[in-house]
């Protein structure tokens, strides 16, 4: 990171005491602890834990976005991988949502039976395990751990 934007992320009075810069950056950490411990909480089920990552990207590209100025082409790169990342696990989450939905129809008086509703909340639920079990592998979520860690040292620096 070049002089000018160390200065910019330690905030205005250049000193790293407290400043903007040190609020930007004790958030950003913050962020990436949430992602890591999305990852790791053994008490998350697969799809609490998709959706924690998720939202965790999320924060940290709108993060980013703020972050651009002073780190420049890092900061994009970083929000276009996180982006990528997001992609991987969609399909997951996307399910999810619509088991989101689906339980508040539950709670409407729209004319669905309660058999009708159950025959789509388990096939859902069939595609949410099946799109779990392709996209929230040990293999991707070991390329999210090494994201953050990634993040982590581009930080300090």
């Amino acid at each position: 990171m070049k002089q000018r934007q160390k200065k910019a992320m330690r905030g205005a009075t250049g000193r790293g005491d407290g400043g903007f810069g040190d609020g930007l950056a004790a958030a950003a950490l913050s962020i990436i602890a949430d992602g890591r411990r999305a990852l790791t909480d053994p008490e998350l089920s697969a799809p609490e834990a998709v959706h924690e990552v998720r939202k965790t990207l999320k924060r940290w590209r709108a993060l980013l976005r703020l972050l651009a100025r002073p780190l420049g082409e890092q900061a994009d790169q970083l929000r276009s991988e996180a982006r990528e990342l997001m992609r991987g696990i969609a399909d997951a989450r996307d399910v999810q949502s619509a088991l989101d939905a689906l339980s508040d129809v539950r709670k409407t008086d729209l004319p669905f039976s309660a058999t009708s509703i159950e025959t789509i909340r388990t096939r859902l639920t069939e595609k949410r395990d099946a799109a779990e079990a392709r996209a929230f592998t040990k293999s991707m979520r070991d390329r999210l751990a090494r994201y953050f860690d990634y993040a982590t040292l581009s930080l300090e620096r």
